[in-house]
């Protein structure tokens, strides 16, 4: 009798130890298909950090977890009495119900925060259909099971289910993001070990089911497929820690190195390259003591083969990021990585989307915190979270709130916020690391053209905009026709941005000074590439070469004693890399290659032994291909599918308004021999890296949803 009892008791036990295990795989498996089936159907470009994915994981498996339970304890005993069925078989049938229900409610996306009479209809077609099938499952697994050894088979399939979703979700990440490339070696090699990892899963589930202590294993188990998420490569790269070694230290290098970028911003604009600019006094009190490059140009109309050129010292016809789902080769040097072995701590805060971890410009930096940061928009854990939570994706990096938010770009960080979060790094890291790296990058003024109010100046309201523009597609494509008025206000708006950067510019130095750091500091102030206002009848950037767009401020600071001045001859952005390098004392190989560093420039009294080299600019984002060439104060432009050609003199025509291809023949076809000689040298660069082909961060069939809105539009 007490021992009937005994086994009575130890079978309940069991069974709702049972119970609690297929609450608990069901769920994980609920919560793991929800973000399989968030980045298979929504793959934002941006890549989804594992720390970003934590959350709306938690939120979903608890969610469903908590759900089945009180189900169940409702419903278990009328099931249990009228239909006869057991414990654990109503509480299989009920996980099988949920699994079967969400996974096609998901991919019909028919979850969300509000119900409309359509979205009920087709749901309720869905639960009667996950009826049916859970009832089927439920039959097919009791008579199955009635072998011990099928019996012991089911179970340990069922509980290694969320492992090999875990997997699942790992591999498509991999191969979406480009991480690896469709159909190579890689790709065929990567796939052979994922299905031999999924096999191994279903085999070590099983052993682990002939193991006495099973139930602790198996909780084991479950708890490193969730909190592994925390020791992943991304994790820990944001987290800030130093996952490489530092080699060598040099004694006399910069105690810290500041790199400054401000997207969009035309030189014009800058205080102390116009007379009659008041829109930057910041910049302008910062210039006064520092060396300003009057004729400094970027290499490209737009941000990322920009900046690109600007980490590698290389043209974007060599490091090939030129397209919108490029990505940085990893064999080429950048001024993070090769700095970083010298004993600088690296670190990056910026807003850009064309500038996050999957275009590799991150390649070197310890700490890169660049925003949009995306959460998984379309799992149910997300969605809950932004419901309730509306600050949840930025909750970990101080909390920041919107005040300019980039609603279509997914971010909630401002001009503002990103200048507090710089300050406040420095400040915690000053003391810490004894050299460090900055580099800080604005996004405004680019497009929406959203500036607080109070920098907005001497114009009213055009109420066709308001005080946000964000419509430069439109324009583009011809599908918005600013008038003149409109026009005026769109640049009243821009230059209100201007200002607010400006403004937080300031604050930053000041508080370098407060922290008896900006003497010490070498300083870079630049931009990625200008602003079109219709100057040659277009607007915007990315699809032109004219100087509108490629001429950029360029101003340095030296912690070194030297006199401030003004430099006339043409650089570009290409020659920081090799002068950051040389300031710091490191020896570039195949130095022939690289463009001459600016430190003669910036501490010699007089420019007369300095010779301009030719500067080749290309990677157009929409339109025609084109080639730009400064030489010899000369411009030449080549638009490559129609062969136009236009060559200007910029010591006469700095605004290139007149063409002089049939007064210059001669330069004409200097021009074309220098831009053939550089594709010779490219391509040997290339060689010599080991770079065959452009790289892709996405796949090629998929396309950035500017370049899908653009061709909807008829631009492309």
């Amino acid at each position: 009798m007490i021992l009937e009892k005994k086994n009575r008791d130890t079978d309940k036990k069991r069974d709702v130890f049972s119970i609690f295990l297929i609450f608990l795989t069901s769920s994980l498996i609920i919560g793991f298909s929800d973000l399989l089936i968030s980045i298979l159907f929504i793959p934002r470009f941006p890549a989804f950090s594992f720390s970003f994915m934590f959350k709306p994981l938690s939120i979903t498996v608890l969610l469903f977890f908590f759900l089945q339970v009180i189900l169940f304890m409702i419903t278990v005993f009328p099931f249990v009495y009228f239909f006869k069925i057991k414990f654990i078989n109503f509480a299989l049938l009920l996980s099988s119900f949920f699994v079967f229900f969400f996974i096609i409610g998901s991919v019909a996306d028919l979850f969300g925060i509000s119900f409309t009479p359509e979205r009920m209809f087709k749901i309720s077609i869905v639960f009667v259909f996950s009826i049916i099938f859970s009832v089927v499952l439920s039959i097919s697994v009791k008579n199955i099971s009635r072998k011990e050894e099928h019996k012991r088979w089911i179970t340990s399939s069922a509980l290694s289910l969320p492992f090999i979703f875990a997997e699942v979700l790992l591999f498509f990440r991999l191969v979406i993001y480009g991480i690896i490339p469709f159909f190579t070696s890689k790709f065929f090699l990567i796939s052979f070990l994922f299905i031999f990892l999924f096999i191994f899963t279903l085999w070590i589930f099983n052993f682990v089911l002939n193991v006495k202590t099973k139930s602790v294993i198996v909780i084991l188990f479950w708890l490193a497929v969730v909190f592994s998420q925390f020791f992943s490569p991304s994790f820990l790269s944001e987290s800030g820690l130093k996952l490489e070694k530092i080699i060598t230290e040099k004694e006399d290098s910069p105690k810290y190195i500041f790199l400054v970028t401000i997207d969009s911003l035309r030189t014009d604009s800058v205080s102390c390259y116009n007379s009659n600019g008041e829109l930057t006094p910041n910049i302008s009190e910062f210039a006064r003591k520092a060396v300003v490059f009057e004729n400094a140009f970027s290499l490209s109309s737009w941000t990322t083969p920009s900046l690109a050129s600007l980490m590698t010292g290389f043209s974007p016809s060599t490091h090939t990021v030129t397209k919108d789902n490029a990505r940085l080769p990893g064999e080429l040097p950048t001024i993070a990585g090769e700095i970083k072995k010298i004993g600088y701590y690296t670190c990056a805060f910026g807003i850009n989307p064309n500038l996050t971890k999957r275009t590799n410009i991150s390649k070197g930096f310890l700490y890169y915190d660049f925003y949009p940061k995306y959460a998984v928009e379309r799992a149910i854990g997300s969605k809950l979270l932004k419901h309730f939570y509306k600050f949840y994706i930025a909750e970990n990096v101080f909390d920041l709130a919107p005040e300019n938010v980039v609603l279509d770009w997914g971010t909630l960080i401002n001009t503002k916020k990103l200048t507090d979060l710089s300050i406040q790094w420095v400040k915690e890291n000053k003391s810490k690391h004894k050299r460090f790296f900055l580099w800080i990058h604005y996004l405004d003024p680019h497009v929406p053209y959203a500036p607080p109010t109070e920098y907005i100046k001497g114009e009213k309201v055009i109420s066709t905009i308001g005080f946000n523009f964000d419509k430069a597609i439109e324009v583009l494509s011809g599908a918005f026709v600013p008038s003149k008025k409109e026009k005026k206000w769109m640049k009243t708006l821009y230059d209100g941005e201007i200002r607010y950067v400006d403004d937080n510019i300031g604050r930053l130095f000041t508080a370098l000074k407060k922290m008896d750091i900006y003497k010490d500091s070498l300083i870079i102030l630049t931009s990625d590439h200008g602003e079109e206002f219709w100057d040659h009848g277009r607007y915007y950037h990315g699809h032109s070469m004219y100087n509108e767009v490629l001429s950029v401020p360029l101003i340095i600071k030296s912690p070194l004693e030297g006199k401030p001045k003004r430099v006339e001859p043409p650089v570009s952005l290409n020659n920081i890399m090799p002068t950051i390098l040389e300031y710091c004392h490191i020896p570039l190989d195949a130095k022939e290659f690289y463009a001459d560093s600016l430190l003669p420039l910036l501490h010699s009294h007089t420019v007369n032994n300095y010779t301009p080299q030719p500067v080749v600019c290309s990677g157009v984002l929409y339109g025609e291909k084109r080639k730009a060439l400064f030489f010899d104060w000369y411009k030449y432009i080549l638009s490559e599918n129609s062969q136009k050609e236009e060559l200007f003199d910029l010591n006469t025509d700095p605004s290139e308004q007149n063409l002089l291809n049939k007064r210059m023949p001669d330069r004409l076809q200097k021009a074309r021999e220098i831009l053939e000689k550089h594709l010779r040298v490219s391509n040997k660069i290339k060689k010599l890296f080991k770079i065959t082909k452009e790289k892709k961060s996405d796949r090629d069939k998929k396309k950035s949803d500017r370049l899908n809105k653009l061709e909807a539009l008829g631009y492309l």
